[in-house]
């Protein structure tokens, strides 16, 4: 799974290539991950740097000078979901969240089953990973399309107003595990999960299940 997850990062998420300068940071527990995205970099031709730290450190983020040195950050986080910052002007960068003991605890899993959900959240269960994230990318750019025409959105028997909502979405490119559309409206922000069939969302950190309705058209990603 971890050789998976570096390939993902490498031709997915960072589409590393010959001459790419690939900085690599994290925690000291993600040191098996960070060697195996490092190692999968290098064999394409990229110069690679590696900082690792503990985690008990409380040091995280990257200085913008640091990052002015690099074309891409794999930044590892030991939180699930991570929480990307704004990018420097050209930087490519993904976070990745990686199951350490500490964060197990906190949410009350193992270590183990912790690992299984964030390995499988980011695919890497899947026959081919990288198509299934580009499957994800493309149904993610069939909902932009729906819903940049509808004007209503039901989940879960609420009822949204979406008529000039702009929608972004993400499909493992700057987050890992990350799949999901999402828009600002009036009653807050909308996140749409799609990296499995099944539909989940959350308005405002609220979780709402069921079914998607656009204008009474139940959607199909």
């Amino acid at each position: 799974m971890i050789e998976r997850y570096a390939e993902v990062v490498c031709d997915w998420s960072l589409e590393v290539r010959p001459g790419t300068r690939l900085l690599v940071e994290g925690p000291l527990e993600a040191k098996a991950l960070a060697t195996a995205v490092a190692a999968h970099a290098w064999r394409a031709g990229a110069a690679v740097s590696v900082h690792l730290r503990p985690e008990w450190s409380g040091e995280h983020g990257l200085a913008e000078e640091i990052a002015e040195a690099f074309d891409a950050v794999c930044e590892i986080v030991p939180s699930e979901p991570c929480v990307t910052s704004e990018p420097s002007s050209g930087l490519r960068r993904v976070c990745c969240s990686w199951p350490t003991d500490r964060t197990a605890q906190r949410q009350g899993l193992g270590t183990l089953r912790l690992a299984e959900t964030v390995f499988s959240a980011c695919l890497l269960d899947r026959a081919d990973p990288i198509a299934a994230w580009r499957e994800v990318a493309a149904r993610n750019e069939r909902a932009r399309a729906r819903l940049g025409i509808a004007s209503r959105l039901s989940v879960a028997g609420v009822e949204l107003a979406i008529s000039g909502a702009v929608w972004q979405h993400e499909a493992g490119r700057t987050r890992l595990p990350g799949a999901f559309v999402k828009a600002a409206l009036v009653e807050g922000t909308l996140v749409i999960e799609t990296g499995r069939p099944e539909v989940s969302a959350s308005l405002d950190g609220r979780q709402l299940q069921g079914a998607v309705a656009l204008d009474g058209v139940v959607a199909a990603w």
